[in-house]
């Protein structure tokens, strides 16, 4: 699987911006699945980074758009 073009339909909602938010969350994936042991520890590192931030912005524009499934999110 090539880290640029990751494709998993479950995924996409419609909304362009968490779109691809997703998008990048699944290249992060791919490259920690081909990471040398030197890479590993500072792509898992912004890895972690992103995961944190777009979490924080998903629950934010959920929260604006009172999504329905809002509190399964949270518990995910």
């Amino acid at each position: 699987m090539n880290a640029t073009t990751v494709k998993c339909d479950d995924l996409y909602l419609g909304f362009d911006e968490m779109d691809r938010t997703h998008q990048e969350f699944m290249r992060k994936v791919v490259q920690l699945t081909s990471a040398s042991k030197e890479e590993f520890m500072a792509l898992f590192s912004q890895f972690l980074q992103h995961t944190q931030e777009n979490f924080e912005k998903e629950h934010e524009w959920m929260q604006s758009s009172k999504f329905p499934a809002l509190a399964d999110h949270v518990a995910d």
